[in-house]
């Protein structure tokens, strides 16, 4: 949009026109300015070998910051792509399994199972970024052996192969909102049963819960001893405790200690 306005002062001493181009830029909130700078950093500390298809993201992203702050913001991510992982490796194969709507056939190797690789092919609903670590996970239907939703990190996956000569529908009925009620981490109930879990956290620990992230925490007020007690469903095992919540945490229900 061009739109006239006016100067102050003039040669001839009188208002003289002058036109203005509005951009998108000039429309933002600049909260949305702020989210989107954030989705760049983001962008930048996930990036590893794939610096030319991640710079091109992040020029997009970059655009719509005011002029002011782009050169600042542009210079901020000069190193990106000096980072190689296995999962920037997949990323490529992931990405076009996902957006061409193919299943994808890989190996996987379950950490903490028999050690041995197992084949999966896997209709990806979604591809999600874990809120502490910012690992890349995908979550879909697995077709060849569990015949459910589950979830597998990008960076473990081997022998990826895309099955182009096939096509699937992600089903409305998958939500990802309750896929995630119940998950640790991202790492949804999986087929297992979920129950109600009490945690209480010592003074020390509740400041990070306190912080939040952990959408699925129902968070009580703090104690007078400054101990927080927080509930959740999930499926309850010794293992997803250690992982997720062990450090300064008692569990209060079930009834089993971290």
């Amino acid at each position: 949009m061009i739109w006239n306005a006016w100067n102050r002062t003039s040669s001839a001493g009188r208002a003289a026109p002058r036109h203005v181009i509005e951009t998108h830029r000039s429309k933002l909130h600049p909260v949305e300015v702020l989210a989107l700078h954030a989705a760049a950093r983001l962008m930048y500390h996930r990036a590893a070998g794939q610096q030319t298809h991640h710079l091109s993201a992040l020029k997009k992203l970059t655009s719509w910051l005011p002029a002011h702050v782009q050169d600042v913001a542009q210079r901020s991510v000069r190193d990106m792509g000096r980072r190689p992982s296995r999962e920037d490796l997949n990323m490529e194969k992931v990405a076009a399994a996902w957006i061409g709507a193919h299943p994808l056939r890989f190996e996987y190797q379950k950490p903490g199972g028999s050690g041995a690789w197992r084949t999966n092919i896997l209709e990806i609903y979604l591809v999600e970024a874990h809120p502490q670590n910012l690992d890349l996970y995908i979550i879909g239907r697995e077709t060849s052996f569990h015949r459910d939703v589950r979830t597998f990190k990008l960076s473990r996956l081997s022998q990826l192969q895309v099955l182009t000569d096939q096509q699937y529908t992600i089903p409305p009925d998958f939500d990802p909102l309750a896929f995630f009620q119940s998950a640790w981490g991202v790492v949804g109930a999986q087929g297992n049963a979920t129950e109600p879990v009490t945690l209480r956290f010592r003074a020390d620990a509740a400041y990070r819960i306190l912080e939040g992230g952990y959408a699925h925490l129902k968070v009580n007020p703090r104690a007078e001893d400054g101990s927080v007690v927080a509930t959740l469903r999930a499926p309850w095992t010794a293992a997803a405790c250690r992982a997720k919540y062990c450090r300064g945490s008692t569990a209060l229900a079930p009834a089993w200690r971290c």
